[in-house]
């Protein structure tokens, strides 16, 4: 029987033996324990020490004490919590950007991690492997990706999946599982990464017409109409497929861009803003031409009013034999059966179908229009995104720039210079 003071984990502990009994107690200092154990000590060696009494009220005290919740992986909350949360709240290419980020990237790397373990080191290290880590090939045979170039992810990409997780992790904050978010100002840890520009791959303005002539010979005047549409508008590819009629001013000569169809429905563009579009003579021509073409096809066949998407797609095959009409076309699927093949036909390196966005931004650029008016033309929400994706297409910017310094040369220097003041 007796009482000793031992520490243990930064604490001080007094442990008592009595009567058979077990029990101990935890002090930040070794002076409170102490105190303690000779207190404990005189109590025995009197006879009215209860350690009963101890361990009942330590075992009422930890009843007393909330049960811990058990917290729910990062995946688990990303499942049960956040994408029923984002598929509401967010636009189609905005959830589609973060469910990839998640399901590519974050869960196989920290998915496990229990949210509150979820900490500002371990957060930092998952950045730091990203800038480390190679992004997928573009191209899709065993033979193309083994000469394709390994590439790291871009600036740009890894923005996208740092922006998903903080999103996550800003969720469990308010919903009290987390008291700060440790995903917040992480920009530094990636700066050095590759710019977005570096994967910017334009046709040339002596490629362009190969390419159009390929498509219209091989592939009929509707695909070849689509890609001139856009080679000269820029629109990205759900902009074209959401286009209707009554988007068309012929008059006034410009689009107005209000949709964008994907995954089988119209949805807002990616900024959420309309906005207007010029079109060129040549595109306004053959626009009007397909309407035309579409009006005889219809009425031909009895019909009095044709689809209001103006690129429509092959249809589908139903079990009659027959194909389903009137229905936008698949973007996917023009990519694939008649963009590329075209690039084929016309012996021209095959690109992403959004070069023919960067092709058209890069001939303005080059032909001397401004940054902001080619901004306008392609919906960017900043002008700083298309500086900083397209400024190296800016002809002599740069020297235009330093030209404009002030020297000697100026007139007010040289008047001044020649008074001798």
């Amino acid at each position: 029987m007796g009482a000793s003071v031992r520490p243990k984990d930064g604490k001080w502990y007094v442990f008592i033996r009595s009567k058979g009994g077990r029990a101990a107690q935890k002090y930040d200092t070794q002076e409170a324990a102490e105190k303690v154990a000779v207190a404990v000590r005189d109590a025995i060696k009197a006879g009215v020490f209860d350690i009963s009494a101890m361990q009942q009220k330590r075992a009422n005290k930890a009843k007393e004490q909330p049960a811990v919740a058990t917290s729910p992986t990062l995946t688990e909350f990303f499942d049960k919590t956040m994408t029923p949360l984002w598929e509401a709240t967010l636009a189609p290419n905005t959830y589609a950007r973060y469910e990839t980020s998640f399901r590519i990237h974050i869960k196989p790397a920290i998915g496990d991690l229990p949210l509150n373990q979820v900490t500002r080191d371990r957060i930092k290290a998952f950045v730091v492997s990203l800038v480390q880590k190679n992004a997928e090939k573009r191209t899709y045979s065993v033979e193309s990706q083994a000469k394709e170039a390994e590439r790291k992810l871009s600036k740009d990409s890894i923005r996208n999946i740092v922006a998903a997780l903080r999103g996550a992790l800003t969720e469990a904050v308010e919903k009290g599982i987390l008291a700060a978010n440790p995903a917040s100002k992480l920009g530094k840890l990636y700066r050095e990464a590759g710019a977005v520009r570096d994967e910017v791959d334009p046709f040339t303005a002596e490629e362009i017409p190969l390419l159009l002539e390929a498509t219209l010979k091989h592939f009929g005047h509707a695909n070849y109409v689509l890609l001139l549409a856009a080679l000269h508008t820029g629109m990205r590819a759900g902009e074209l497929a959401g286009l209707q009629w009554d988007d068309i001013d012929f008059r006034s000569r410009f689009i107005t861009v209000r949709r964008q169809y994907q995954d089988g429905k119209n949805t807002k563009t990616k900024t959420r803003k309309a906005r207007k579009v010029d079109v060129s003579d040549v595109l306004l021509k053959e626009l009007q031409a397909l309407r035309k073409a579409r009006r005889e096809d219809y009425l031909g066949r009895g019909k009095n009013e044709i689809p209001e998407p103006v690129f429509l797609s092959p249809g589908l095959r139903l079990e009659e034999g027959k194909r389903e009409e009137g229905q936008p076309v698949d973007m996917d699927h023009f990519r694939n059966r008649v963009y590329w093949k075209a690039c084929e036909k016309a012996q021209l390196r095959r690109r992403r179908l959004h070069d023919t966005r960067h092709t058209f931004a890069s001939i303005l650029l080059m032909n001397g229009e401004s940054p902001a008016y080619v901004k306008e033309q392609l919906g960017h929400s900043s002008i700083k995104i298309t500086v900083d994706v397209y400024g190296h297409f800016i002809p002599g910017a740069n020297r235009q720039a330093v030209n404009k310094l002030p020297s000697i040369s100026t007139p007010q220097a040289a008047t001044k210079a020649a008074s001798g003041n």
